[in-house]
């Protein structure tokens, strides 16, 4: 290692002036001065004399004093700064004017005194790794005499205190560590000018001039008395400061009340510019101006020439000389022509590359994230939200530091981290705004079932008011802010480039929006969406507060009136089928207006600006072009609503509203009265009186696990004998006593749990269960499902399948006719009798030889029976209910119309009404055991006794043809609807079916030979 020897190092004595592109000048060159310039003066920015960087003498400020004199005269700041500078330039700073008393502890040690005390600090352990980077610094500051080397350690008298050398690592930079100094300094409140202030001064396509000071600090000597503060020992050397070192807490200061003097005398002479400690901007508005860019050379000349008389050397690498429109200061580019700062490249590369580092660690140091948050704020002036957009970062630090843990990723930490992604292609800015002040005031408030405002612009003051949706449970202060997100968003373009004031009675939406975030995520979501629209719409928002008896907006957000009545679902649904489909509506605000068939609200007209109006004021609109408008006026409106439409030559359609919910009614009268809505009543009343008994709860909190205990539950009304593998009865139907559980069907479980489903749907829930989030429908969960399969395979080992009607036969048939037939040629019969007796034979034969089901064959109608043109048989035509046509008088009863087969009453009175599935079950029966055939056969097995007989008699060739026949759902749709094959084989079909009648017998030993298990003996002999 190269041994540090400071005192070879001889320092310079004075600086060298060249031309501000870095040439040697010319000695016939004339300076012309800044003032003379201001006045008129033609100049030549080449020949502009300035310090040689390379040449750069500290202190060299005190070296012109009486051009500070002139400029100290005519800057128009006060006496006493100007008294001060005049001293820190002559004599030096004297650091003690400020000192004041410390009493306290620094590095475990108590001091309480008017001065700092003597001390030796030992230098930062980093700077071990600088060693060469701190040779090359102290050799420069030797060099421009910035330091005074004072001889080797033990061999010179040792200054007052010696600070430790650090080093700040990311540039890198050398500082000199004044913190134990800095305790006896008193606090210099002072203002900078930051890029805050720069908007205001630059018009639009103004030119712009950028200077850097050359090591700033070292410009400013110190008094010969204060020099002994500032000592620093490194390489064996002992050194003082003689100029106000990086590090010392009143240096920004000192440096910033000198530099001001100079911004004063500029703007003082009309130029425009900006200071920051050692960064200058200066503007040049050229509007107007015969040559734009000379005005801007002119104004660089003036800056330039003024720092240089004063003795400022300027690192002219840093510098930006010439004019232009887009220039880099303090960290962004300053952009005239978009008017707005913008984020330099190199900024947005090292911010993704720190980004992207987190988002690959599984964990990261608290340190790291905090540089993350750090760098977002810096951007806050050239992206926009950037405190908003850092909640989770910050909360992620807050919690970290708490704990001293490592940070992990959270999905809402990473999901944070990635909307910074956006950045990457970002090319937008935001734009200054204008000082111009377009100013809205509005009031806001919101209820648990509306949200109000009263919005005055101009001299025109409105009310905004709307209903939240019908199941929005959110609290209150979500409301209130999603309030104002409504009203601004409804206001929309009328915002554009203004200040708007919105008064709140919420301090949770007030403290949120001044914070630019809180803890509540989903209010910070909101307040992230306000903030977007103030961006895209470019206003300023400035939220205040307003007690509630004071907030107009109380009384908008509570009021409910008849004008904000509607159609409902039910009603509408019939006025769109059939007038529909309909294009717009065109009275109604957002909550209320009608929505299409694919389930979107339609366009439609408010009586106030609303977010999603297509328009306000209908009367104001042309609607000559809408293709099918709609209109629910308010009562009091219908007839200048209809004046309207007729001037606007619109066809109108009114809607009695009355006859429709009559109709409504009926629908739903007989939807109620349904069998298989009975049914569903009667579960949901079990299972409601379940839960009540089971834990008192209702049925909105039910779970998964409450379906599989009700059902378990139901298992005790079960008929199903589940017998184990073991059990001599497995295998055999019905009833018998073993210790074998009787259970619910497995069908029966399946059709439960479906209404069950239904009966959630119905409540409001959807036709799926979240197992994540415990929401959504229970029966459909899939612990449900499970149980249901299980259930199944349970029954499937146990040997029990689905019942399926025995089918009924011919020669059943044939006997019960032919004892109908006996019946009726006795004369004792009553007339009740025999037309029961009748009805009974035709039931019979129509139902086993159409295949339909009885609860059909109940509603079929006299209209729909036809005679076949050469009458050899009857035409029934089926649609729901299978209704038949045609018919004639016997008995009395007249069969001209109504229900083919109806209900008699006790006093032989045939009511028109049809018989049910009950009545022709016990019938049959009564038949069947009259005869001793009673097999268990039901209505519904005549049905089978159908398909059977068509398969076994040769009547058909495939499936398809006894599908059709019988009406089941066939091979295709188009077969289904067209009917055609029906048409085609309905002849041949059911004629092959009539001429079966003769093989019956042999048909149905056949079906018991091949099909009935259950009487064939066991392969295996039970032991005895």
């Amino acid at each position: 290692m190269v041994e540090f020897n400071p005192m070879r190092i001889v320092p310079r004595q004075k600086g060298e002036l060249v031309t501000i592109s870095g040439g040697t000048p010319s000695l016939a060159t004339h300076r012309v001065s800044a003032e003379s310039v201001i006045e008129g003066s033609d100049f030549d920015m080449n020949q502009l004399l300035v310090y040689s960087p390379d040449s750069f003498i500290a202190g060299q400020l005190g070296r012109n004093v009486s051009a500070w004199e002139y400029v100290l005269e005519r800057s128009g700041v006060n006496e006493d700064t100007i008294l001060r500078v005049r001293k820190w330039l002559t004599e030096g700073v004297d650091v003690t004017e400020f000192f004041t008393r410390f009493k306290g502890n620094f590095c475990g040690k108590s001091f309480d005194s008017e001065l700092p005390p003597s001390a030796v600090f030992p230098n930062s352990a980093l700077c071990k790794k600088y060693h060469a980077f701190i040779y090359d610094v102290l050799y420069e500051k030797i060099r421009s005499g910035a330091i005074s080397v004072l001889g080797k350690v033990g061999e010179c008298e040792m200054p007052h205190i010696v600070m430790p050398l650090t080093i700040e690592p990311s540039k890198p930079r050398l500082c000199h560590d004044d913190r134990f100094l800095n305790l006896w300094v008193k606090d210099l409140p002072f203002q900078l000018e930051t890029l805050r202030d720069v908007h205001r001064l630059v018009g639009c396509n103004a030119f712009l001039i950028k200077t850097d000071e050359k090591s700033g600090y070292d410009h400013v000597r110190l008094s010969n008395d204060s020099q002994g503060y500032f000592g620093l020992i490194f390489g064996g050397y002992v050194m003082v400061y003689t100029v106000i070192p990086f590090g010392f807490k009143a240096s920004p200061f000192i440096y910033q009340t000198i530099g001001m003097v100079v911004t004063s005398y500029l703007r003082s002479r009309s130029i425009s510019t900006v200071q920051y400690i050692d960064d200058r901007l200066a503007i040049a508005n050229v509007s107007g101006a015969v040559d734009p860019y000379v005005e801007g050379c002119k104004v660089a000349y003036i800056l330039v020439e003024v720092l240089t008389r004063l003795g400022y050397t300027l690192a002219l690498g840093k510098c930006s000389f010439v004019p232009l429109t887009c220039v880099k200061f303090l960290g962004f580019l300053v952009d005239s022509k978009k008017q707005a700062y913008i984020l330099p490249e190199c900024k947005k590369l090292k911010f993704a590359d720190l980004r992207e580092s987190i988002l690959g660690s599984k964990e990261l140091t608290v340190k790291t994230l905090q540089r993350f948050a750090g760098k977002c704020i810096s951007m806050g002036l050239a992206v926009p939200g950037c405190r908003l957009f850092c909640r989770e970062v910050n909360l992620a630090i807050s919690r970290a530091v708490k704990s001293s843990k490592h940070v992990c990723l959270t999905d809402e930490l990473r999901e944070e981290l990635e909307h910074w992604r956006f950045l990457d292609s970002w090319e937008g800015c935001c734009q200054w705004r204008s000082e111009c002040h377009h100013q809205v005031m509005l009031s806001s408030d919101a209820s648990l079932y509306k949200y109000g405002a009263v919005v005055e612009q101009g001299r025109n003051r409105y009310e905004i008011s709307d209903f939240w949706e019908e199941n929005d449970q959110r609290p209150i202060h979500l409301k209130e802010a999603d309030a104002v997100y409504k009203v601004l968003l409804a206001l929309g373009e009328n915002l554009a480039n203004s200040r708007v004031h919105v008064l709140t009675d919420n301090m949770a939406v007030l403290s949120v929006w001044q914070n630019q975030g809180g803890k509540d995520r989903a209010l910070n979501c909101i307040t992230k969406c306000i903030f977007s629209l103030t961006l895209k719409l470019n206003f300023e928002l400035n939220i205040q507060f307003v007690p509630s008896k004071l907030n107009e907006a109380d009384a908008p957000s509570r009021r409910i009136s008849y004008t904000d009545s509607m159609l409902d679902g039910k009603t509408w649904g019939i006025v769109e089928k059939v007038f529909g489909p309909h294009t717009v509506d065109l009275m109604a605000s957002d909550s209320n207006s009608m929505k299409a068939k694919g389930g979107g609200v339609l366009r439609h007209f408010t009586p106030c600006p609303m977010p999603f109006t297509a328009g306000v004021d209908v009367f104001a609109q042309n609607i000559r072009k809408e293709l099918n408008p709609y209109v629910f006026p308010p009562f009091g409106m219908v007839f200048p609503v209809l004046s309207f439409l007729k001037e606007q030559e619109i066809p109108v359609g009114s809607v009695n509203v009355q006859v429709l919910d009559e109709r409504l009614k009926e629908l739903d009268a007989r939807r109620s009265t349904s069998l298989d809505s009975k049914r569903q009543d009667c579960l949901k009343r079990e299972i409601t009186e379940f839960l009540v008994r089971m834990s008192g709860r209702e049925l909105t909190s039910c779970t998964p696990d409450d379906i599989r205990r009700f059902l378990v539950w139901k298992d005790q009304c079960g008929k199903s004998q589940v017998h184990k593998i073991d059990c001599r009865f497995l295998g055999n139907k019905g009833l018998f006593d073993c210790n074998c559980p009787v259970r619910l069907a497995s069908g029966t479980v399946s059709l439960m749990i479906n209404r069950l489903v239904n009966i959630f749907h119905e409540m409001g829930c959807e036709r799926s269960w979240n197992m994540a989030l415990g929401l959504g429908n229970p029966a459909a969960s899939s612990q449900v499902k499970d149980y249901l399969k299980i259930i199944q395979e349970e029954q499937a080992r146990a040997h029990l399948v689905p019942k399926q009607a025995k089918p009924i036969f011919l020669t059943k048939v044939k006997a019960i006719v032919g004892y109908i037939g006996g019946r009726l040629s006795m004369s004792s019969v009553s007339v009740r009798e025999r037309y029961i007796l009748l009805r009974d034979q035709a039931w019979f034969k129509l139902q086993f030889f159409a295949g339909d089901r009885a609860g059909d064959l109940a509603n079929l109608v006299a209209q729909e029976v036809k005679w076949l043109r050469d009458y050899s048989g009857f035409v029934f035509n089926h649609t729901f209910g299978k209704t038949l046509r045609g018919g004639c008088k016997d008995l009395g009863v007249d069969l001209s119309c109504g229900y083919l087969f109806r209900v008699v009453t006790e006093d032989a009175r045939v009511l028109d009404q049809p018989v049910s599935y009950s009545v022709v079950y016990d019938r049959l029966r009564v038949y069947l055991r009259k005869l001793g055939v009673d097999e268990g056969e039901t209505p519904h097995s005549f049905r089978a006794g159908c398909a059977v007989a068509l398969a076994m008699s040769g009547s058909v060739s495939e499936v398809g043809q006894i599908m059709r026949h019988v009406g089941w759902f066939g091979e295709g749709s188009a077969e289904y609807y067209s009917r055609l094959p029906a048409l085609v084989e309905s002849d041949f079909v059911a004629g092959r079916l009539a001429t079966s009648v003769k093989d019956a017998g042999m048909m149905e030993e056949k079906y018991r030979e091949c099909m009935q298990y259950g009487s064939l003996d066991s392969a295996f002999v039970e032991s005895e």
